[in-house]
C-alpha cells in the first residue's frame, strides 16, 4: 500500500467527527468495565460464600430427636384423626361466639369425635422437645406446611378451655392454656421468621378465649384466678427472640444470595429471580441474568446485608426499636441493593410483632393481679402501685 493509498484513511481518522465517534465508543466501553471491577471488588469469591453461608443455614437447625420423644410426631398424627365439624357446630371456628355456644349437643359430638386427636396434642404437648425436620438446605424457600397443624391445635385447645371453663372446670381450662404456651414453645424451636410470627398467634388465641372466659366469669375463686395466671407465663426475653429470628432470616438472604451468584444452586437461583418478578421460565433460568447478578449486584447487596445484619443487631442489643425498614436500608447501603429491598423481611414490623405479644402478656398479667386483689379484699386497686408486691413482684414496663 502507497502513501497516496494511506491518505484517505489518515484524513477519516482524523476527521473531528470520527473523533468523537471513538471517543463516545470507548468511554462507554471503559465505563462499563470499570462499574464491573468496581462492584466486583466490592465481594468475595461468591462460591467461597456460598459453602460458608451454606454451612451456617445447616448450622441453625434444631439438633435430631427421636420420634418417641418429639412432640412433632404427635402433632402431625393427631391432624390425621381430626374429624372437622359443619361452619355451625365447629367450635374451633367459632371462638368468638358466646359461652352457651359451646355446651350445645353439636359441640359436644365435635369434642367427642376427636377425642382421640385430643389425646396425641395432649401427648405432644406434654414432651419438652419439638423438631419438625425442616429442610434448612431449601433456604428462604422452606416448606413450612406444620404452620396449619399448629394453629388448628390451638384453637382446638381453646374452644374446649371455654367449654370447660362453662363447666365450672376452670383448672382443665387453665391446663388447656398452658398446653397452647407449649405449643407456641414447640413452634419457635425453628428460628425462622414465620416461626415466630406463628408463635405470637398462639399465644393470642389463648389470651383471646381467657378474656371470654374472664368476662363470662365475674366471681372466679382465687384458686381459678391462680391456675390461669400460672397457665400464662411472662415472656423472658422478646427482644432476644426477635434477635434469634432477625440473624436466622439474614444468613437466608446470604445463602439466598451467594447461590445466585455462584451459580451453585440453580432451583435457589431460579426461586429466587421469579420472587423478583420473572415470569418466563427461559429468562429465569438464563445464565446472562445470573451473571449480571454476579457481574454488577453481588458485591453491593452482600456489604448491604452483612452492614444492615450489624445495625439490626446492635440496636437490639441497646433494647432499643429499630427504625423503619426502609431507613436501615439507607443507613447500611453500599450501592445498588435492588434484591436486598424486594426480600429483605420487614424487621422493624417483627420486632414490633414480638414486643407488642410480651406486652400483651404484661397485660393478662396485671389483669389476672388486679381480679386477686378485689377476691381478697373486695375492691379494687386505686393505682397498680397497690399490687407490688402482694400481687405483682415488680411494677410492668410497657417494652
Amino acid at each position: 500500500m502507497t502513501p497516496a493509498d494511506l491518505a484517505p484513511l489518515a484524513h477519516w481518522t482524523l476527521a473531528a467527527k470520527h473523533r468523537i465517534l471513538w471517543r463516545l465508543f470507548l468511554t462507554a466501553a471503559l465505563t462499563l468495565c470499570f462499574t464491573i471491577l468496581l462492584f466486583r471488588s466490592n465481594a468475595e469469591d461468591p462460591r467461597k460464600n456460598y459453602i460458608e453461608s451454606q454451612k451456617a443455614v445447616l448450622a441453625m437447625a434444631p439438633p435430631p430427636i427421636p420420634d418417641v420423644e418429639n412432640a412433632a410426631v404427635d402433632y402431625r398424627n393427631a391432624l390425621k384423626l381430626f374429624v372437622p365439624g359443619s361452619s355451625t357446630d365447629d367450635p374451633e371456628g367459632n371462638l368468638d361466639r358466646e359461652g352457651p355456644f359451646f355446651q350445645t349437643p353439636l359441640v359436644a359430638a365435635y369434642f367427642t369425635a376427636n377425642a382421640p386427636a385430643f389425646a396425641l396434642l395432649e401427648r405432644g404437648a406434654a414432651k419438652s422437645k419439638c423438631n419438625w425436620n425442616l429442610d434448612y438446605s431449601a433456604g428462604v424457600f422452606i416448606s413450612m406446611d406444620h404452620m396449619t397443624t399448629m394453629r388448628r391445635a390451638a384453637r382446638m385447645f381453646a374452644a374446649r378451655a371455654r367449654l370447660r371453663a362453662q363447666q365450672g372446670d376452670h383448672v382443665g381450662a387453665a391446663a388447656d392454656f398452658k398446653r397452647i404456651n407449649r405449643l407456641a414453645e414447640h413452634m419457635g424451636s425453628d428460628a425462622y421468621l414465620l416461626s415466630g410470627l406463628v408463635e405470637n398467634s398462639l399465644l393470642d388465641i389463648s389470651e383471646s378465649a381467657l378474656q371470654w372466659i374472664l368476662v363470662e366469669s365475674p366471681s372466679l375463686s382465687v384458686a381459678s384466678l391462680s391456675a390461669y395466671r400460672d397457665a400464662m407465663p411472662l415472656h423472658q426475653n422478646p427482644q432476644g427472640r426477635f434477635l434469634q429470628i432477625a440473624e436466622c432470616e439474614m444468613q437466608l438472604q446470604l445463602v439466598t444470595m451467594d447461590g445466585l451468584a455462584s451459580r451453585q444452586d440453580p432451583s435457589l437461583s431460579r426461586a429466587m429471580l421469579a420472587n423478583l418478578g420473572g415470569s418466563n421460565t427461559a429468562t429465569v433460568e438464563s445464565e446472562p441474568v445470573q451473571l449480571l447478578f454476579g457481574a454488577l449486584l453481588y458485591g453491593s447487596e452482600r456489604k448491604t446485608m452483612l452492614a444492615l445484619s450489624r445495625e439490626v443487631r446492635e440496636t437490639v442489643q441497646a433494647g432499643k426499636v429499630c427504625s423503619d425498614d426502609s431507613e436501615i436500608i439507607k443507613h447500611s447501603s453500599f450501592g445498588p441493593a435492588i434484591v436486598t429491598q424486594a426480600t429483605m423481611p420487614a424487621f422493624s414490623r417483627t420486632q414490633a410483632s414480638f414486643l407488642r405479644a410480651a406486652d400483651k402478656r404484661l397485660c393478662v398479667d396485671a389483669a389476672l393481679a388486679v381480679l386477686l386483689f378485689r377476691s381478697k379484699y373486695a375492691s379494687d386497686p386505686h393505682s397498680i402501685a397497690e399490687l407490688d408486691p402482694e400481687f405483682l413482684p415488680t411494677i410492668p414496663v410497657d417494652y
